[in-house]
């Protein structure tokens, strides 16, 4: 079997601690796939504009897949290969079961993420961790009101981020979601909630991509090491765990790779892709 695209995680898997940059490791092994002629797609639970610059800007880098396989892009034209929305009925009753006198909610509509004024001006009390506040504190679109900034430019969301909700509010919120039925929730970082339209996930926005690239998924090596890669995994020809990866994802995966923090990436692609010793 050969490669001919590295579908590729971001969080955990190719990013380093600052959750922007990349290993110089990683990114020699990356650019010498593509130059000879592998696709590398970064597939990410994050919204377009949050790929980091570094990814976005590797020479041959010109497919992604966002928002937890809500959307598949062409990164050269603009054009969004595939979508899979959240009904804007379902959209109404979460922000309505989640006040932001509760927690933070953000709305990823169209590659951007955008958040309530009560909200944002409520971060510094949700007790975030120093770093995760400054974090949401950048590239927010501050609205009034999120429904009627949806319905008046007739927006269609993507993905409901509720970030870092502490024990037992990020389980009382998790049940409240989950019974109302219609929706996918995973958690890619600790105490997170990722919620899209059921069905939707990366994998099935990657087989889109392929289909459209005609690339039969047998030719695709998937890496990821959290919930929301596991479709993304199971429906690739060469699932690639990460050492930190949550067990589950370990068990679909046909190898387990070093960690992040050890170029694990870099490792599996010299190994099955470029077929480099040692």
């Amino acid at each position: 079997m050969a490669i001919k695209l590295i579908a590729v995680d971001m969080d955990g898997t190719l990013l380093l601690d600052d959750h922007t940059s990349v290993s110089e490791r990683n990114v020699r092994a990356l650019c010498k796939a593509m130059e000879q002629g592998v696709l590398v797609v970064p597939a990410s639970g994050r919204m377009l504009t949050f790929l980091p610059e570094q990814v976005r800007n590797l020479p041959g880098v010109r497919y992604a897949v966002t928002s937890n396989g809500a959307a598949a892009h062409d990164l050269e034209t603009g054009e969004k290969i595939y979508t899979d929305y959240l009904p804007l009925d379902l959209v109404e009753k979460i922000v309505a079961a989640v006040p932001a006198s509760v927690t933070m909610l953000e709305v990823y509509v169209d590659g951007k993420s955008y958040t309530s004024r009560e909200c944002y001006e409520n971060i510094p009390n949700y007790r975030f961790p120093p770093e995760y506040g400054v974090f949401l504190l950048r590239k927010r679109t501050v609205v009034d009101d999120i429904m009627k900034h949806l319905r008046e430019n007739k927006l269609q969301v993507e993905k409901i981020n509720l970030p870092h909700q502490a024990e037992p509010l990020h389980t009382e919120l998790w049940n409240q979601l989950e019974a109302m039925g219609g929706l996918a929730l995973v958690s890619s970082q600790p105490n997170n909630i990722e919620i899209n339209a059921a069905g939707t996930n990366k994998g099935a926005a990657l087989v889109a991509l392929c289909k459209h690239l005609g690339i039969p998924m047998e030719d695709v090596m998937a890496l990821g090491d959290s919930w929301n890669d596991l479709d993304m995994l199971r429906l690739s020809g060469f699932p690639v765990a990460m050492a930190n990866a949550e067990e589950r994802v370990k068990k679909v995966a046909r190898v387990v790779t070093a960690s992040y923090l050890e170029d694990g990436v870099a490792q599996a692609v010299e190994k099955y892709v470029l077929h480099e010793e040692g």
